[in-house]
């Protein structure tokens, strides 16, 4: 009696399910799926519509080991929903100008905002005089500069920005041609608090 029962209880669940799988059809996964990323484009939290189209040939993330002439950086995922195991990169650097953003002193920016300020009140000044060259429209002043550096500058734990050649959407390891160690301001520690 008692396997009966179970008998019964077993084949009641599979034909429960059976009937639960043949009602929902196989295009409502894929609807689901869609639905969720067209939500999270439409929060912000995806790229644009068009990625899985477009060629990527820079990343950015966090690095995690150097090894000789291999960094293995964890990047920031090019899509929410894309292959987690691509997250993290092997960045092979023989060749790479690798570069880090110093900041600028203050009174250097200073001079150079009040240089933009100058251009840009004799552009507006002589634009009704139609004697003004926008082909080459000034441009505001960095508050950076880009310093060449070695293998060596680069840390564990920094944010690096790397430049390929090559398409790397799906690629795990590649080659950099240039790499931008990420500013990182300083972070004093009040003693006071």
């Amino acid at each position: 009696m008692k396997k009966t029962k179970q008998m019964i209880i077993v084949i009641s669940t599979a034909v429960i399910f059976l009937i639960i799988g043949m009602a929902i059809p196989n295009g409502e996964y894929q609807a689901g799926w869609n639905a969720a990323e067209q939500r999270l484009i439409e929060t912000g939290f995806a790229p644009i519509m068009g990625i899985e189209d477009m060629e990527i040939r820079t990343v950015n993330g966090t690095v995690q080991e150097i090894n000789n002439d291999k960094i293995t950086l964890k990047i920031y995922p090019l899509e929410p929903l894309a292959d987690s195991s691509l997250d993290i990169r092997v960045i092979e650097i023989a060749n790479a100008k690798i570069y880090k953003y110093v900041e600028k002193s203050q009174e250097q920016f200073q001079k150079e905002i009040e240089e933009f300020d100058t251009k840009m009140r004799e552009q507006t000044e002589n634009f009704d005089l139609e004697v003004v060259d926008m082909s080459e429209p000034p441009m505001p002043p960095e508050m950076f500069t880009k310093q060449l550096v070695s293998l060596s500058d680069i840390k564990v734990g920094q944010q690096l920005s790397v430049d390929t050649d090559t398409n790397i959407k799906e690629i795990k390891q590649f080659k950099a041609f240039e790499i931008i160690i990420q500013f990182m301001p300083e972070m004093s520690i009040d003693s006071t608090i």
